[in-house]
């Protein structure tokens, strides 16, 4: 069950998942691929690194004076007193809302699409949520002396512009042995898809990063 594989066998792509093998339609496997390489974008927020963990990896980042860290900020929406959301792991000048995580297992990296999925609609959608993020984001500031962030939120009252946001999926990876390539489990590009349409629907601009671990 901890195994995932693909292979290509009779010219029929095969995918070893949970335990049980599954032959992908030609079709649809190609689309799921194009769906996931338009995401990843030319330039990325940090390409490799030598951490070794997602918390050693916020560490370094946490350096970098256009990223302000909002790992373990909570915002509630409205009514629910103990949801306890993060608006992203980083929130950026250029209004990318970074979710990070390292991506080794399959219901790790499913979990970072959802976690990216609710905070984007919590932000738009709830005043409550919105108010308490940028009260998170002015107190990061303080606490690090970094400043700028807190004006490129909307006013809680407003709903934000969802087209001058980027949902940001940063993912650490080991690159694949044989191939050297950087690469997610073919299942976890179909979830992603999902994902992807769900934010871009809202408006959202969604960006996928994957970070080498060397």
């Amino acid at each position: 069950d901890c195994i995932g594989w693909e292979a290509i066998h009779t010219k029929v792509t095969y995918v070893l998942f949970g335990g049980e093998w599954f032959a992908i339609d030609d079709k649809f496997y190609v689309e799921i691929e194009k769906d996931f390489r338009r995401l990843i974008p030319s330039k990325l927020i940090v390409a490799s690194t030598k951490a070794t963990n997602e918390q050693k990896l916020l560490v370094e980042l946490d350096k970098r004076p256009e990223l302000l860290l909002m790992d373990k900020t909570k915002s509630n929406p409205t009514g629910a007193n103990k949801a306890s959301i993060e608006l992203c792991d980083f929130f950026s000048l250029d209004r990318q809302l970074i979710h990070l995580k390292d991506g080794h297992a399959s219901t790790s990296i499913s979990h970072l699409w959802n976690q990216g999925v609710v905070s984007s609609e919590s932000f738009l959608r709830d005043e409550g949520f919105r108010r308490a993020a940028l009260r998170n984001v002015r107190k990061r500031q303080t606490e690090t002396s970094k400043t700028g962030f807190d004006a490129l939120l909307p006013t809680p009252a407003k709903r934000p512009s969802t087209s001058d946001f980027t949902v940001v999926y940063g993912i650490m990876r080991v690159p694949y042995k044989k191939t050297k390539k950087m690469d997610l489990p073919f299942f976890s590009k179909v979830s992603l898809r999902a994902a992807a349409q769900r934010l871009e629907d809202l408006g959202f601009k969604v960006e996928v990063q994957l970070i080498e671990m060397v």
